[in-house]
């Protein structure tokens, strides 16, 4: 459900920070979060901070569902392996490379986990 200002009949602003459309934000995600790159939340999720990869898993969800959807065709099933590519990506966070962007990583993480799908079709 939209807030909509009252004054203006328009969406209400984020009261948290600025929201992608793609990747909704909890309630509760502090503005700091937002702002801290992905590989500063790489490394502190590497570190053992789970909150660090809640928000790198919120930030491209909806990347990740919209590239296995492209590949899969069926929104369910896409769901479902962006979040395994989102497990195995966990398990793996170790081994992404320093200065490796997370982003195009995981994006590789999906597209194989969705082409796993397939050929078990």
């Amino acid at each position: 459900m939209t807030l909509r200002d009252p004054r203006t009949a328009r969406p209400a602003p984020d009261p948290v920070g600025t929201a992608s459309p793609a990747a909704p934000r909890g309630a509760g995600e502090p503005v700091a979060a937002d702002a801290a790159t992905d590989a500063a939340l790489v490394a502190r999720a590497v570190g053992g901070d789970r909150d660090a990869f809640d928000v790198l898993a919120r930030r491209h969800a909806g990347r990740l569902v919209a590239t296995a959807r492209r590949l899969l065709r069926d929104l369910g099933e896409a769901e479902e392996a962006a979040a395994d590519a989102l497990v195995r990506a966990h398990g793996a966070l170790a081994r992404l490379t320093r200065g490796e962007a997370f982003g195009p990583w995981v994006h590789r993480v999906v597209v194989r986990t969705a082409l796993d799908r397939l050929r078990a079709r």
